[in-house]
């Protein structure tokens, strides 16, 4: 049940975000989280395949990107045990020099992380 719930919500932030198709509109959607599908209408113009799969690219990129996370918060927690939640998002430094993609991070912990554990935790 709680997968079930989990699978709602994450279809429901998929389509929000990334189900946009420029010149077409939802119609209907029906999330079915046992079998773990998503089955959109939309009314516009015809839906080419190119588009089609840059829907499915961005739906697994999602996957990449959420097993990314639960990988990294799993290495965390065995090294840091005090570590109660982790959060990784893409995002993009604007400057002078241009716009770079950057990994946004917070890492809770349910202590105060010392300074030489917050040393080892910073990427290169």
């Amino acid at each position: 049940m709680v997968q079930q719930n989990r699978f709602l919500q994450r279809a429901n932030s998929f389509i929000e975000i990334a189900a946009v198709i420029s010149n077409d509109f939802l119609l209907k959607k029906n999330i079915d989280a046992e079998n773990k599908t998503i089955t959109l209408t939309y009314g516009g113009d015809i839906i080419s395949q190119n588009d089609i799969e840059k829907l499915q690219a961005k739906l697994d990129s999602l996957s990449a990107h959420k097993n990314l996370c639960e990988q990294v918060f799993k290495e965390l927690k065995v090294q840091f045990p005090l570590v109660q939640s982790f959060i990784l998002q893409p995002g993009y430094s604007n400057s002078e020099d241009g716009q770079k993609l950057i990994w946004i991070r917070t890492i809770n912990s349910f202590q105060k992380i010392n300074t030489k554990d917050q040393t080892k935790i910073k990427p290169g």
